[in-house]
């Protein structure tokens, strides 16, 4: 399930603008904090805020909460506005988990920031042998990189609550026409060292490189994957098709079998384009039919790695014929 997380430093406004975009696109709402202080009196019988559970417990007891809390709001089956705390996207673990979602980072100047934090007296999670200033900016410091390195939307909430969510809803839809996902099956990370007659002689890094500048040309953005996991790749293409405008895709050997791939494409309703780096109706006869190519409008197969630009020149070639 693909949600739309919100994350950025306390008092930024994330539970507010979460709320009217829930509303804005007509989807539930979900506070992490609230899940949080949920699961810990379940389990501790104990009813304290997220700040008092920070203060009493201790920083690494809260970010493990936080790691063990949010694998289970994410399995919502319904998909969600989601506002997490301030601290909750700095994990390693959890970063995993939220490059799946589509992640807005709301911002606004660190100055008021902190004058609007300190209104409420120095938080439990400002170290305890700095000035209060300096705590923040520390932490403010460490925090932006990982939020700007996670954010699929940048937006700044400095202008009334409408106002932000409107641009986000503008982004989305803006991302959402100029963004194209190339996807790779298994065994195809081992290019450059399979069989370079039938395959070529690049690495999937440059033929992903070389796809990128082309889509670049034609004005549209590239978002790569690759897994030897029919589950991986699904998961992949669920989380992601909002965002984009249409799929390129390699399935490997899951062409000639995987009716589940071929069913997250349907699903997707986005025109993808089938592309072979070998002449695949020319090989053994499993490898010449393919279960993927009906959820496609095309299929390009034995032009090596120029097949891809070939592809996404056909994508945006259709892209641009059926243009509302």
């Amino acid at each position: 399930m693909n949600h739309i997380i919100i994350i950025g430093f306390k008092s930024v406004g994330k539970s507010s603008v979460g709320q009217a975009l829930a509303g804005a696109l007509g989807l539930p709402y979900l506070d992490f904090d609230r899940k949080l202080e949920a699961f810990y009196a379940e389990n501790t019988g104990g009813t304290l805020s997220v700040s008092d559970i920070l203060r009493t417990q201790g920083e690494p007891y809260f970010r493990l909460l936080e790691t063990a809390v949010l694998p289970r709001v994410l399995s919502q089956e319904s998909r969600s506005v989601i506002a997490l705390g301030g601290g909750t996207p700095c994990t390693p673990v959890n970063q995993k988990l939220l490059r799946e979602h589509t992640i807005i980072y709301l911002s606004d100047k660190p100055d008021v920031l902190f004058e609007r934090i300190m209104a409420a007296g120095v938080p439990a999670f400002f170290p305890k042998d700095k000035t209060p200033r300096a705590g923040f900016d520390e932490i403010w410091q460490a925090r932006t990189g990982v939020y700007e390195s996670l954010a699929t939307i940048t937006v700044g909430n400095s202008v009334p609550i409408a106002k932000t969510v409107e641009r986000i809803v503008g982004e989305r839809s803006k991302r959402q026409r100029s963004t194209l996902l190339l996807m790779h099956g298994p065994n195809l990370n081992r290019l450059g060292k399979r069989d370079q007659e039938l395959y070529g002689t690049l690495t999937l890094p440059e033929l992903e490189a070389k796809t990128a500048e082309e889509a670049k040309r034609l004005g549209y953005d590239l978002i790569t994957f690759q897994s030897n996991h029919e589950g991986g790749l699904i998961d992949w293409i669920q989380a992601h098709a909002e965002m984009a405008a249409g799929i390129i895709i390699n399935p490997g050997a899951y062409t000639h079998y995987s009716y589940a791939l071929h069913d997250a494409l349907v699903d997707t309703h986005l025109p993808a384009v089938e592309v072979h780096l070998s002449k695949i109706e020319d090989r053994e006869p499993w490898r010449q039919v393919s279960v993927i190519a009906p959820a496609c409008i095309e299929q390009i197969m034995g032009k090596k790695e120029a097949g891809y630009a070939e592809a996404a020149q056909r994508l945006v070639d259709y892209l641009q014929r059926t243009k509302v």
